[in-house]
């Protein structure tokens, strides 16, 4: 069994001199067995590994050498190598294609100006996305929807992949276009009650000067110009106006109140095939409130689509739960939605004044906060001759 297992070779051997070749053999230690003589001719087997330095011993004393036979499980092997090692060298190729096509090599930025590439892959980073990360994992949706509301520079936002490659498209806000028409002939109005801080003129009249207050609705620059013949003519006015103004914003935290309070989430995925589910995982509690995001990503080669998904159901779990404060904790949490209402409607904006104005009492803490901003102001009104 040692022997086939070494591979075995039956040679003949014809011409004179044998006794030259096995005393060669038995200088080179090469083992033989099964030797016979008939015919003038010597049969020997060897073992496979010496055959080449028998073929060259052979050629120096020359003598014919033919194979007459192979045994063992080595010429098998050897026999459908070639054969096999095409198709093992097609399915490495697959493997290794199919594994670089579902992850991330590469990523492609378009569509940004204002927020640079740098910002975005440090954002995705971030979220876990990075170079070599597992594509089918990526919840390309959300990742657009958090990246929109990243930066304020952008307006859209969308993360998609072709094969290795993640590609995420950006489109970055644009300032809102004038509603009047370009050639509409119109004046400039207050939007506010305020006193007029700083005006520029760059077509019409000023109605008003620094320092003046004005109402909602009055004129602050018309687009009726008198030139020095006394001849008027309506223009477009334009100009930049900068005012004083006050507005007063309450904010109220009850002691006691009842709250939708997330109190975990669970992620359920599955294995389908040609839509057919082949693993499921269901351990949903049934005394929650519910959430659900569902997400499906895919698998591709090549940036072809394969027939293969892995779903990915979240489930955010809710429940009401009572929430109880002290009037210490209710006036931090008036504070903390001062702080936010301030970044979202005042951020381009100059807080001239602010003045905190508490009225507590016994069900829960109000807080009045009168601000004085510095801000422009002033919409066009259509002038129709």
């Amino acid at each position: 069994m040692f022997r086939t297992l070494k591979g075995v070779i039956k040679l003949e051997i014809k011409g004179s001199g044998y006794e030259k070749l096995i005393n060669d053999m038995n200088e080179s230690s090469i083992p033989c067995f099964n030797v016979s003589i008939k015919s003038e001719k010597l049969y020997i087997e060897i073992y496979k590994k010496y055959f080449s330095k028998i073929e060259n011993i052979c050629k120096h004393h020359n003598l014919e050498i033919n194979i007459l036979s192979r045994k063992g499980a080595i010429f098998k092997i050897l026999k459908y190598s070639k054969r096999y090692g095409v198709a093992i060298g097609i399915l490495l190729f697959l493997t290794v294609s199919f594994f670089l096509s579902n992850i991330v090599l590469k990523i492609d930025i378009n569509g940004n100006d204002n927020v640079t590439d740098e910002e975005i892959v440090d954002f995705l980073k971030r979220n876990n996305i990075d170079y070599w990360s597992f594509i089918p994992e990526i919840d390309m949706d959300n990742t657009g929807r958090k990246l929109y509301i990243e930066f304020d520079e952008i307006s859209w936002a969308t993360v998609r992949n072709s094969g290795g490659i993640l590609i995420v498209d950006v489109r970055e806000g644009t300032d809102k276009p004038d509603m009047v028409p370009i050639n509409q002939k119109c004046n400039i109005i207050s939007d506010k009650n305020a006193q007029i801080i700083k005006i520029k003129v760059y077509s019409g009249t000023p109605a008003v000067s620094e320092g003046d207050g004005i109402a909602r609705g009055d004129v602050i620059i018309s687009g009726i110009v008198t030139d020095k013949f006394g001849k008027s003519q309506a223009v477009r006015a334009e100009g930049e106006i900068t005012a004083r103004y006050t507005e007063e914003v309450c904010f109220y935290q009850p002691l006691e109140s009842v709250s939708l309070i997330e109190c975990g989430k669970i992620e359920n995925k599955s294995l389908s095939l040609w839509g057919k589910n082949l693993y499921e995982k269901n351990n949903i509690p049934e005394d929650k409130m519910i959430k659900i995001v569902s997400r499906t990503n895919d698998f591709s080669i090549f940036s072809i689509k394969l027939p293969i998904e892995i779903s990915t159901d979240t489930y955010y779990l809710y429940e009401y739960k009572e929430m109880t404060d002290t009037p210490i904790s209710a006036e931090e949490k008036c504070i903390e939605k001062i702080k936010d209402y301030e970044e979202i409607f005042y951020s381009d904006k100059i807080i001239y004044n602010k003045e905190v104005i508490k009225e507590n009492d016994s069900k829960g803490v109000k807080i009045r906060v009168i601000y004085t901003i510095d801000s422009k102001i002033g919409v066009k009104q259509n002038i129709i001759v």
